[in-house]
């Protein structure tokens, strides 16, 4: 692995990574806006037909059925910055603390993730998260280490150099 290979690996992982989990997520979050879609109908015919208050009208429906949207919605747009964001290397402490919060938040809260079958395609999501989170700590790795070099070579041309003894 050369020098220039190894400079974009960070960004090559970050980049695949965050356009999977942005195509999958959106495309999961694509198929069930029939659960938003329908909501909001029943709310609105409440309202309008019925002439039931509008925060009146939002108690009869459970709020749960916004959380699987709601943290597609979310994936998706964490895969969008990680597309944008790839090559921006500060940008991976809130990739880390995204993906970080991401996974909590399915596994916790929703239950999405489990470990006795993990050939279920919801678990397919670790994937990506798991490469956009080694792509960020590939690219701080990679931009610590240009930043030390850099500083060296900026000290050491700062110093006088004396080619004649005097």
């Amino acid at each position: 692995m050369d020098v220039d290979q190894r400079k974009c690996a960070g960004r090559q992982l970050l980049f695949w990574g965050s356009l999977v989990l942005w195509v999958t997520a959106g495309y999961e979050c694509y198929g069930r806006m029939d659960t938003l879609v329908w909501t909001v109908k029943g709310v609105y015919n409440l309202c309008r037909h019925e002439g039931v208050n509008f925060l009146r009208a939002w108690t009869y429906f459970e709020p749960g059925m916004f959380e699987l949207v709601s943290y597609l919605c979310v994936c998706a747009v964490v895969g969008l910055l990680g597309v944008l964001l790839r090559n921006k290397a500060r940008a991976g402490y809130f990739f880390l603390g995204a993906v970080a919060a991401i996974f909590c938040w399915g596994w916790l809260k929703l239950g999405l993730y489990d470990w006795r079958s993990m050939l279920q395609i919801r678990n397919l999501q670790l994937i990506p998260m798991a490469m956009i989170a080694l792509g960020s700590v590939i690219n701080m790795v990679q931009f610590y280490r240009q930043y030390t070099h850099r500083r060296k070579d900026e000290r050491d041309a700062r110093r006088p150099r004396y080619t004649q003894a005097m």
